[in-house]
């Protein structure tokens, strides 16, 4: 999927006409369906959002955006495939931890020592499978 940068081509949703029954009478309603979307911000965030119409208390805008802000641009929401899900080309894969370039000291063997120890001595190169995985406690107070 390629980004869109003419944020006015965006979907909006539609409204469409629901029939439900109250109070054993049937009535007709408008009802509105998302359209969302994946937006790129001029912060250099991607987040997924959706058109929310004006209302007497805010002016059109989009949802997770502050009302003057405009995205930089926009592409389908597309649900990802999980990576171990059946007919997955990459079953299994765990992709290996990388520093980012502004935080590298130089010295990867102290890395590599860290990142081994932070795993229970175990490493797992980019593309290997895993074998096992060990799941510590995250602050449940159990």
């Amino acid at each position: 999927m390629t980004w869109s940068f003419n944020i006015d081509e965006a979907p909006r949703g539609k409204t469409v006409m629901v029939v439900r029954t109250v109070k054993g009478e049937e009535k007709s309603f408008d009802e509105k369906v998302i359209a969302p979307v994946w937006l790129a911000t001029q912060c250099g965030r991607v987040i997924k959002s959706y058109w929310l119409e004006q209302t007497k208390f805010s002016p059109a805008r989009w949802a997770g955006l502050a009302v003057n802000e405009v995205p930089v641009a926009w592409q389908d929401f597309i649900v990802p495939e999980h990576p171990n899900s059946p007919g997955s080309a990459s079953t299994g894969a765990v992709t290996g931890w990388v520093d980012p370039p502004s935080t590298q000291t130089g010295s990867s063997d102290l890395q590599d020592a860290t990142l081994a120890e932070t795993n229970g001595g175990t490493r797992v190169a980019a593309g290997e499978t895993a074998t096992h995985f060990t799941l510590d406690d995250v602050g449940s107070g159990a």
